[in-house]
């Protein structure tokens, strides 16, 4: 297969989970009926260490979020400098912050599925891998215990920062059934306080962060 077939059908991939993600968000966004409960959801992911797909999720203090571990599993990817192309499955498990204080007590729990497009620019210059944008979606698939039937988007931004380090922020709603297991208990849940570890390495060549 040709580079630009290739090209054009890692394009029509991300066009695709934009648009089916924008097509599931809708009624959740505008929270319509009684049967469901929507959240908007904002915060920033961060890199466990140095360790390759993994990263926990955090929420901003006074508004709802995730918050937990994140593990990424890509699938394809594509290098047209200065932009990188990557594609792939998530896995979310922990809690739905909804009231923003960084604690699971008493929060639903459980995992989400996701799927992801992402796409970076990078310095064609540099003698590493450094990024100088990027962004991704991420349209949720599934769920389990508080989060069965659960449906809804978020968006990542990647802002490299002064010293080297990539800042990941993400938005988004996350909607939950209320046909949904029963509140997850405190010894059911995670860690209440996510691993504020450090930032993701920008600079590793086999394989670039992504958002």
């Amino acid at each position: 297969m040709s580079a630009a077939v290739r090209r054009t059908a890692l394009v029509a991939t991300i066009a695709l989970a934009c648009a089916t993600a924008a097509v599931g968000m809708s009624p959740s966004a505008a929270g319509v009926g009684s049967a469901s409960k929507s959240y908007r959801v904002q915060g920033m992911q961060k890199a466990v260490g140095t360790s390759p797909g993994l990263y926990t999720m955090q929420s901003d203090t006074g508004h709802a979020g995730l918050v937990g571990d994140w593990a990424i599993t890509p699938k394809a990817h594509l290098v047209s400098p200065p932009w990188y192309f990557e594609t792939g499955t998530e896995q979310f498990n922990g809690c739905l912050d909804t009231n923003g204080d960084h604690s699971c007590k008493g929060e639903p729990a459980g995992t989400i599925s996701f799927n992801y497009a992402a796409w970076l620019k990078f310095d064609v210059t540099a003698t590493t891998f450094t990024e100088l944008a990027g962004g991704c979606v991420h349209p949720i698939t599934g769920g389990t215990d508080d989060f069965q039937r659960v449906k809804g988007l978020l968006t990542m931004r990647d802002t490299p920062l002064d010293d080297g380090t990539i800042k990941t922020s993400y938005r988004g709603t996350v909607t939950l059934s209320a046909k949904a297991g029963a509140a997850a208990t405190e010894e059911s849940l995670p860690s209440a306080t996510p691993d504020a570890s450090t930032a993701a390495d920008a600079t590793t060549s086999a394989s670039p962060r992504v958002c």
